[in-house]
């Protein structure tokens, strides 16, 4: 059987370590906009069905790490920012893992963001990171465990000074730009 949700959330909400798509065929899509998400835990977008996590301009998402499609047959986004600004992901000294599972994590705001949490694969070649925004995104730790595609449509990715990125990167649109700050 198959379930669809949708929440958003206008206000400060808390939460122990959470699941976005926990049950098989769920599917279920969390918006956070001018508000705030604290988990205590860590937080899984798809873990055995489909979910996704959109943190909208004026949006803050606070957890101890980011798990993104667990298991083979899960599903897992995470779109960060929109046309109206930036959103904010603060996982503390947690990184971003991208499991078994099919997994993208995209960079969609309209200012600057930087990233200063990993990111990596836990099953080689899986997931994806997009650069799909106007805006600039800066990565700024050891991604090297990350093994699979990051592909630019739009905006600007900097590989900050230090910082390293495994797999590969796909500059897929002449108003996309990958830069290395040495």
């Amino acid at each position: 059987r198959s379930s669809a949700a949708s929440d958003v959330y206008k206000r400060q909400m808390q939460s122990s370590a959470s699941v976005i798509g926990s049950a098989t065929n769920a599917l279920v899509g969390v918006t956070v906009s001018n508000a705030g998400w604290t988990n205590i835990g860590q937080l899984t977008v798809g873990g055995s069905g489909s979910g996704s996590l959109t943190i909208g301009s004026g949006g803050t998402v606070a957890a101890s790490g980011l798990l993104i499609a667990s298991n083979a047959t899960s599903r897992g986004t995470v779109t960060l920012g929109d046309s109206n600004g930036v959103a904010s992901l603060a996982l503390g000294n947690g990184s971003i893992t991208f499991g078994a599972g099919t997994g993208n994590l995209i960079f969609n705001q309209r200012g600057a963001l930087t990233v200063s949490n990993s990111i990596s694969s836990l099953t080689s070649g899986r997931g994806t990171i997009t650069s799909a925004g106007s805006g600039t995104t800066t990565l700024t730790a050891n991604n090297s465990r990350f093994s699979a595609t990051t592909s630019l449509s739009a905006g600007t990715m900097v590989l900050g000074t230090g910082a390293q990125l495994g797999g590969s990167v796909n500059v897929a649109n002449r108003n996309a730009f990958f830069a290395l700050n040495t």
